[in-house]
């Protein structure tokens, strides 16, 4: 069995990311945490803010060690779960088994498509 973890993290506080997850359990479960990330620390530390320091999106891969495998940085979200997943696959079979975390950094309000 194949086990990933995904996480994702936007610009909202904390606060306004929990109401996400409270309203998403009445139009259809987010399965995955979100994190909050106010400060941008998480954005400029993978280089996922634009010139102007404005929070972008961002998907990346995560070996079980912490190395960063792949990652996709745009100004619209990143939509093909099929692709990330067969990477994470392939990710998974290169590091001999190991668990891969994939990340992905939301901008703000933006309602979530997985």
């Amino acid at each position: 069995m194949q086990r990933f973890e995904l996480v994702a993290m936007g610009t909202d506080t904390r606060e306004e990311l929990k109401k996400t997850q409270e309203d998403s359990r009445t139009e259809g479960a987010v399965p995955f945490p979100l994190l909050s990330d106010s400060k941008l620390e998480a954005f400029k530390a993978y280089h996922c803010v634009d010139f102007e320091n404005q929070p972008m999106h961002g998907v990346f891969l995560i070996d079980a060690q912490g190395r960063l495998r792949s990652q996709r940085i745009s100004d619209k979200p990143f939509t093909d779960t099929a692709l990330v997943l067969k990477e994470a696959k392939e990710l998974k079979h290169r590091s001999g088994g190991a668990l891969a975390r994939i990340s992905s950094l939301l901008t703000t309000r933006r309602k979530l498509e997985v």
